[in-house]
């Protein structure tokens, strides 16, 4: 009966490796996953003009800063912004920004800032420094198969690139 024992892990250490490497073809496609939840759960606390910011990715015109202060002494940090504008700024998810000035009746939406594709709850834009919203709806997306309720909004920052990129004058058919 022991020796039967002694066997098993032996069997084991044998096949196992066979069994566990053995994969098709179609089981080699490598599927990766955003972490940026899990980076913004390590995201230091916002403080502008000394008021703790909601989110952990605040988004405003770097030229109202007038100094920065980080802290260390908590696991995350903090970090202290004091701003020209002493007043109260005006930060808007991009949710609160479709429904203040898109105005859709579509629940669902896909958010870009400056290009980038966002997550609506994870970052606050300034309202001053938003340039433009560009809305995309369902009807104009031609995609076969496409979520009927869904819009595209793309939400432009009043970066000195997109401002200057904002007073070109394209013509279509001409240029690069």
């Amino acid at each position: 009966m022991r020796s039967k024992f002694r066997l098993l892990p032996l069997v084991l250490v044998s096949f196992l490796p066979g069994l566990v490497f053995a994969q098709d073809k179609k089981d080699t496609i490598q599927v990766k996953y955003s972490q940026q939840q899990q980076k913004q759960d390590n995201a230091p606390a916002y403080f502008i003009n000394g008021v703790l910011l909601d989110i952990k990715n605040p988004i405003f015109s770097p030229e109202e800063i007038i100094s920065i202060e980080i802290k260390n002494e908590t696991p995350s940090g903090e970090i202290y912004i004091k701003t020209k504008n002493d007043g109260k700024l005006v930060f808007l998810t991009p949710l609160e920004i479709k429904k203040k000035y898109a105005k859709l009746a579509t629940s669902s939406a896909i958010y870009f800032v400056d290009g980038h594709l966002v997550d609506e709850s994870l970052i606050k834009i300034e309202e001053g420094y938003i340039l433009s919203v560009n809305v995309t709806l369902p009807k104009e997306m031609k995609l076969k198969g496409a979520n009927r309720n869904l819009s595209l909004i793309q939400i432009t920052t009043r970066s000195k690139e997109n401002v200057e990129k904002s007073k070109q004058i394209r013509i279509k058919g001409l240029g690069k």
